[in-house]
């Protein structure tokens, strides 16, 4: 089962109470005191949950395409203090900068929170019986904003409890802790320093895999031609994409683990013949998860305005999200570079893009245009 079917079926289903979690960030900064006895009618603070759900709402009927402002980081603005000032208060101003940005975004998981469900509500009412990918659903019910959502806010949410925890525990200091704990950090409380040193800690991380990569050559030949029709990659000729991810070797799932960061990075990887960690059926696993979901993204993307309808910043998250190095490059070689992963992968199983993960994919944007259209794009 894929993970749009999964989705599909949970928004079929009866929309889930509110975790602790959520009902935690709901009270978060309110006067009011919230007892364990009444979860079921919590205290919240309106006007922050009223100026969001807002936000979402006007996003979602200009912008079909990006993801709602609340499901990135917020602006981190620092308060200004006086040049005479001591040190001891310029650290507190900058703490508390600190504090009201991952405050902002504890509350942006609760909007998002919210919002989801009443997009799988909505797809629960008005779902044509029979659709089994989310992608496939009509416009007026599902557009690729709203998958963006439904997506960050279910990962978003199963990090809010230990972070809650790190950010009650560390207050100020909590900039100073969460470089070590990168994994627990919700999306929209991620720092712009830390976007960037996870960004360059994976590239290097899929650099060094491509280095020293030395497993056999994937079935069929599939690494060799990226931009070949389907039926003459993998799968014998129209075999399907689980057949053709039963086939691969565990060195190039772990090639493809590591250039996804799929698995945790200090984990430590053995293949073994008495024992293989991460386990083989793991990393499977995740990559299927993972081939779904870029699947999905990519069929949205296509049919709510293709690449030119993003923003600068969503660009470069679906660009990272698909394995392509985004640190050293323009936003504009970026575009180009999606453009040709969608080109690439049009009209294919979801399993046509491993051929794209096992070499670098990245179109060089200064080559002269009549010359890309007279060789395929240059792969890394």
């Amino acid at each position: 089962m894929n993970s749009a079917t999964c989705l599909l079926r949970s928004a079929k289903g009866t929309p889930p109470s509110l975790p602790i979690s959520i009902l935690f960030l709901q009270n978060y900064g309110s006067r009011r005191s919230v007892v364990v006895g009444r979860a079921s009618k919590p205290v919240v603070c309106r006007r922050w949950q009223q100026t969001a759900a807002a936000a979402v709402t006007r996003a979602k009927e200009q912008d079909r395409i990006n993801g709602p402002e609340t499901t990135r980081p917020a602006p981190l603005v620092i308060p200004t203090t006086a040049p005479n000032a001591n040190i001891f208060w310029k650290l507190i101003n900058r703490g508390r900068g600190y504090m009201t940005f991952y405050k902002t975004g504890l509350k942006n998981v609760a909007v998002n929170y919210r919002a989801a469900r009443r997009i799988r509500a909505r797809i629960k009412e008005e779902a044509p019986p029979g659709i089994t990918s989310l992608w496939k659903l009509p416009p007026s019910i599902l557009s690729r904003a709203d998958f963006i959502l439904m997506r960050r806010s279910e990962v978003d949410v199963k990090k809010i409890p230990v972070f809650s925890l790190t950010l009650l525990v560390c207050g100020e200091f909590t900039p100073l802790v969460v470089p070590f704990l990168g994994a627990i950090v919700p999306l929209t409380c991620r720092l712009p320093d830390q976007i960037t040193s996870d960004l360059k800690r994976r590239e290097e991380r899929r650099r060094y895999s491509f280095r020293n990569f030395d497993g056999p050559q994937p079935p069929d030949g599939g690494v060799s031609d990226p931009a070949a029709p389907a039926t003459s990659r993998g799968g014998g000729g129209g075999g399907s994409g689980e057949t053709y991810l039963q086939s691969l070797a565990r060195e190039h799932l772990l090639h493809i683990s590591r250039s996804l960061n799929l698995h945790w990075r200090r984990l430590p990887e053995s293949s073994s013949s008495m024992i293989s960690f991460p386990p083989t059926t793991v990393l499977r696993s995740r990559i299927r998860r993972w081939q779904r979901y870029i699947e999905t993204d990519d069929n949205l993307m296509r049919r709510d305005g293709g690449v030119d309808g993003l923003i600068p910043a969503e660009v470069r998250i679906a660009c990272a999200e698909r394995g392509i190095d985004t640190v050293r490059y323009t936003d504009e070689q970026l575009r180009g570079t999606l453009k040709s992963w969608l080109r690439h992968t049009q009209g294919k199983d979801e399993w046509g893009m491993i051929p794209l993960l096992m070499k670098r994919f990245f179109v060089r944007i200064h080559v002269p245009a009549f010359l890309l259209h007279q060789s395929s794009p240059s792969v890394n």
